[in-house]
C-alpha cells in the first residue's frame, strides 16, 4: 500500500516536527531511503549506458550529455528521442513501456531525496513527508504573530509546524511512511532497476538478450502495459478509407 495522506488516517493533527533531526525519531527508516537512491543512482547510470549505445557513443559522452540537459525531463525526452530513432518498433514499444512502469519509483525517489520530512508524535514509528510548499501554504495561512514555532536545542534550530483553521488542503498533502511502506519503496526500486538492466541487456543484442527478452515479455505489468499500447497505437491509427469514403470524396 503506498503511503497514505496524514488527513485519512487522522483529524486530530496539531502540530509536528520538520528538521532533518526527525530522521533520528525512527533511525531504522534511513537504510531503506538510502537504498532507494542508491538503487536509482544505477538506474540513472544504466540509462547514460543505453544513451551511449543509441548514439553509438561512450559512456563518457552520453553521461556529459545527460548532465549538460537541465531538469529531468528534459533528459528522459532526449534519451527517449534517442531511444525512437535507434530502435526497432517492438524494441521500442519495450522501451516505452518500462520507462513508464518504473516512473512511480522515479517518483518516489525524487520525493525522498528533495522533500522535507517530519515527525508526528501520534504515529511514533513512523515518518511524514511532504514538498516544501506545503510548509510554505501552511505559514502563510498565519498572520505575522503565529509563525511556526522554532527551538534551537544544542545550536540546532529545531521547526514546529502548527496548523492554523483552514490548512485541511495542505493536511492532504502529507504523507505518512510506515516500515511496510518503506519496505514496498525499496522493493520497487530493486524492481525498477531489474526492468532497467533487462530492457538494456534486450536492445543491445548481446548473449542475453534473448533471455532478457523473454523474462520482460513474461512480466505481468510489461504484458498489460504492451497491451494498453497497441490498443493506444491502433485506435491512433486512421482508418483506410472505403469505397463508399472514397466516392463522397469524389475520388
Amino acid at each position: 500500500m503506498p503511503a497514505q495522506p496524514l488527513s485519512s488516517l487522522t483529524r486530530d493533527i496539531r502540530h509536528f516536527d520538520v528538521d532533518p533531526e526527525v530522521l533520528e525519531r525512527v533511525p531504522s527508516f534511513s537504510p531503506y531511503i538510502a537504498r532507494v537512491i542508491a538503487e536509482w543512482a544505477h538506474i540513472d547510470g544504466d540509462f547514460a549506458t543505453m544513451l551511449g549505445g543509441f548514439l553509438q557513443a561512450d559512456f563518457a559522452v552520453a553521461t556529459a550529455m545527460l548532465q549538460a540537459l537541465n531538469g529531468s525531463g528534459a533528459k528522459r525526452a532526449a534519451l527517449a528521442a534517442a531511444a525512437k530513432e535507434a530502435l526497432p518498433p517492438d524494441d521500442y514499444a519495450l522501451f516505452e513501456v518500462v520507462t513508464k512502469l518504473i516512473r512511480p519509483s522515479r517518483d518516489t525517489r525524487n520525493a525522498f531525496a528533495h522533500h522535507v520530512w517530519g515527525y508526528l508524535k501520534t504515529f511514533p514509528d513512523c515518518l511524514l513527508l511532504m514538498e516544501a510548499s506545503v510548509i510554505v501554504s501552511i505559514q502563510t495561512a498565519w498572520d505575522s504573530g503565529k509563525k511556526s514555532a522554532t527551538e534551537i536545542i544544542d545550536g540546532v534550530t529545531h521547526y514546529t509546524i502548527k496548523f492554523p483553521a483552514g490548512s485541511q488542503p495542505a493536511q492532504t498533502k502529507v504523507f505518512v511512511y510506515t516500515e511496510n511502506t518503506m519496505k514496498e519503496a525499496v522493493s520497487d526500486a530493486i524492481h525498477a532497476r531489474s526492468l532497467v538492466v533487462a530492457l538494456w541487456n534486450t536492445v543491445r543484442n548481446n548473449l542475453d538478450s534473448a533471455e532478457a527478452r523473454t523474462w520482460l515479455l513474461n512480466q505481468r505489468p510489461v504484458q498489460q502495459a504492451l497491451a494498453a499500447l497497441s490498443r493506444k497505437n491502433t485506435q491512433a491509427t486512421p482508418s483506410a478509407p472505403t469505397a463508399q469514403n472514397v466516392h463522397r470524396l469524389g475520388l
